[in-house]
């Protein structure tokens, strides 16, 4: 491999204009005459088995990145380019344009917030969504000055109409993107790729539920930037959740059974690496003694935290298990089951706070 090769990873949020972004990038070198290879990826392995001895700039696209390419990026420090974006603006394009239910979305978001949380925000050049810096005409210079690319006014004003999001939406739009199967191998750009750029779109698109619910799970997203994530608790709330739907009455009320069986799962959200208190919120609703139940958290296919625990309508209604979790890249599970082979009864599952000491 060339020792003189140079990376640059454009890194964002889903939704965020990163794959623009992305194609700027690749366009700016194109021009300046380098030989260049560019690819999505998200793995250390992966981005070196893509590189040919010829490459003189890797420029990599990625909305996560795992924790050897991390530390690569750490030791390395190549040029990285961040966007943004408000989460729940996000989330909202994302259901919208990929026909994606709400509970799946923010999964995928939290692996990226995760990835993000580890850069360096102050030797990246970070690009605001909502600042609209695709509608900027200087930010081919901004962005040719960040990388130490000359680039002439040519560049500039030619590349910025065929880089405009009219331009991309004509493009990857119906019958259009089915003519020119060159858009995803060579852009990265799928069937109805780019939206119409707008803000604050998620007030028509969430209800107030959904909302909260994207706040209360991925709460301080908004100053990532500040990389203070996560601050204060994480709440997954019975949204997030599957279940056995056997095992649910009328009012989201649940049954525990007798004997053996998972009862609750989920949420597979991606949390950063630390050690963490997970909260059950879980209130029994009649008198019928004392019942057990099993808690456990499940890192990738191991289980990291598991507590047997006896519940009743007279005991506090909350449980803790603690646990280490040491890789981002692998969801948690947080699962209830019913172990208790003599009783049944009613409770109401709220969701799990999760704080990290």
């Amino acid at each position: 491999m060339n020792k003189k090769i140079e990376f640059v990873f454009c890194v964002g949020l889903q939704s965020s204009a990163s794959t623009w972004i992305f194609n700027v990038v690749c366009q700016m070198y194109r021009i300046y005459g380098k030989k260049t290879m560019s690819f999505y990826s998200e793995e250390l392995n992966d981005v070196f088995s893509n590189i040919d001895d010829n490459c003189e700039i890797c420029i990599v696209k990625s909305h996560s990145l795992d924790q050897n390419l991390i530390k690569f990026i750490s030791c390395y420090k190549p040029k990285i380019i961040i966007s943004t974006r408000e989460l729940k603006d996000a989330i909202s394009s994302m259901m919208k344009r990929f026909n994606s239910p709400f509970r799946d979305v923010p999964r995928d978001l939290s692996k990226s917030l995760c990835s993000l949380s580890c850069l360096d925000f102050d030797d990246a050049l970070v690009l605001k969504y909502e600042h609209e810096f695709f509608k900027d005409p200087d930010l081919f210079y901004k962005i040719s000055n960040f990388l130490d690319i000359n680039i002439d006014v040519n560049f500039n004003i030619n590349s910025f109409d065929f880089f405009s999001f009219e331009n991309i939406r004509t493009m990857t739009a119906g019958d259009n993107y089915e003519r020119n199967p060159d858009l995803y191998n060579k852009f990265l750009l799928h069937k109805n790729h780019v939206s119409d750029g707008a803000v604050d779109k998620w007030k028509c698109n969430l209800d107030s539920h959904q909302a909260r619910s994207i706040d209360q799970a991925l709460r301080s997203i908004d100053e990532i930037h500040q990389r203070i994530w996560p601050s204060g608790d994480i709440f997954f709330a019975m949204d997030f959740f599957h279940w056995n739907t056997e095992q649910i009455s009328e009012n989201e009320i649940f049954i525990l059974p007798e004997g053996e069986m998972c009862i609750i799962w989920g949420p597979y959200f991606h949390i950063p690496k630390g050690r963490w208190r997970a909260t059950y919120q879980i209130q029994v609703l009649e008198d019928v003694g004392r019942t057990r139940m099993r808690l456990d958290v499940v890192s990738g296919e191991k289980i990291v935290g598991m507590k047997e625990v006896a519940i009743s309508n007279s005991l506090p209604d909350e449980f803790v298990v603690d646990f280490f979790h040491d890789d981002h890249f692998r969801p948690i599970e947080l699962r209830i089951h019913s172990i208790d082979d003599r009783k049944v009864c009613r409770f109401k599952f709220s969701g799990v706070c999760l704080q990290i000491f």
